[in-house]
């Protein structure tokens, strides 16, 4: 499946987890698209992507502000339990949070195809070394110049 130009905002899988959404197999690229706001309140994982089973390619996305919930909760940003499949290239995975502080921004096996900016990598098994960024200087979600509101960059830093 091919989904572009979407944005994932606003979500929560109260009782569950994979707050923006969860893959549990088959072939999914994602692509010019934001994951941003989404909360895993039931289990506790993957408060923007959830990934079960399958293979995911994410290309040109920001994953970012998202949340796991629960006090065991891990992948603020993205939970991966595959152990492989998943794939980010040009992407930007910031801001997101877990409350053990065990992968914030992303907790599990991952592959960084191009350059990947990262907050944390706390937690995360990666193949490739992301661009790591103390504060990425996203402004809110906002309309811009596509079809979806994003995250514009980059708002002024505080002084």
């Amino acid at each position: 499946m091919l989904v572009t130009g979407s944005t994932f905002n606003g979500n929560d899988a109260q009782g569950e987890s994979g707050g923006g959404f969860s893959q549990d197999g088959g072939t999914l690229t994602l692509a010019n698209s934001t994951i941003s706001g989404n909360a895993a309140d039931g289990i506790g994982e993957g408060g923007g992507v959830l990934v079960l089973g399958g293979t995911m390619a994410l290309t040109h996305v920001t994953i970012a502000n998202n949340r796991a919930v629960l006090s065991s909760g891990s992948g603020g940003g993205l939970r991966n339990r595959t152990g492989s499949g998943i794939t980010l290239a040009n992407a930007l995975v910031a801001g997101n949070t877990a409350p053990t502080g065990v992968g914030p921004d992303c907790n599990g096996a991952f592959t960084l195809a191009a350059p990947v900016m990262m907050t944390q990598a706390t937690g995360c098994i990666l193949n490739g070394v992301p661009v790591l960024v103390a504060d990425p200087l996203l402004a809110p979600l906002a309309a811009g110049v596509g079809p979806t509101v994003t995250h514009p960059c980059c708002r002024v830093p505080p002084p």
